[in-house]
């Protein structure tokens, strides 16, 4: 592989933590009336789940920093991306909504997790110029994340059940696990 086909498929790698963030919140909206009749709890309730995500999000930010620049950038990376994973198919696959909830809450850990850890990547292996550059492609890409991920959640619950989007986006997650095991540490 050439260094400029190196550098694109770690750009695409730090996009795809980045987009994880938005990946954990839009694709599921448009499944809240299924995922209430599913445990049987009126969307007012469901709602909980948005605070366990937002709960998530700052618990995984304030977490993330420190303990990946204590030890790497690699590790954390594949464990929060790994959690994100966890969190999407164990919200699939939640009996309750409480379970449900909680299981929101540790996809969110892991995105945030995943997204700090991103950014600590980015400034492990370029400054100034070169490091704007790095980020415009980066942010380029994950901008999309926030504009596709309702519309294919949206079109997915047309078809499909509201696990399976879930597993959808757990698998997504895999991949990303998979994939963070052939970045080099930063």
């Amino acid at each position: 592989m050439s260094k400029s086909q190196r550098n694109l498929a770690f750009i695409l790698f730090l996009a795809l933590a980045y987009a994880l963030g938005p990946f954990t919140i839009d694709p599921f909206t448009a499944a809240f009336p299924n995922i209430g009749k599913t445990f049987g709890v009126p969307t007012a309730l469901l709602q909980f789940s948005m605070t366990g995500v937002t709960i998530g999000m700052g618990l995984g930010q304030l977490a993330a920093g420190p303990f990946s620049d204590a030890i790497g950038r690699k590790r954390p990376m594949i464990a929060g991306i790994a959690l994100y994973a966890i969190g999407a198919f164990a919200s699939a696959a939640a009996p309750n909504i409480t379970m449900f909830i909680a299981m929101r809450a540790v996809m969110a850990i892991g995105s945030s997790a995943a997204s700090v850890r991103a950014a600590g990547m980015v400034r492990d292996v370029a400054e100034g110029n070169a490091m704007l550059r790095m980020l415009s492609r980066i942010f380029w890409i994950q901008g999309l994340a926030p504009v596709i991920a309702p519309i294919l959640g949206a079109q997915l619950i047309q078809v499909v059940d509201w696990r399976f989007v879930f597993n959808i986006f757990g698998v997504l997650g895999a991949v990303g696990v998979f994939w963070s095991l052939t970045m080099r540490e930063t």
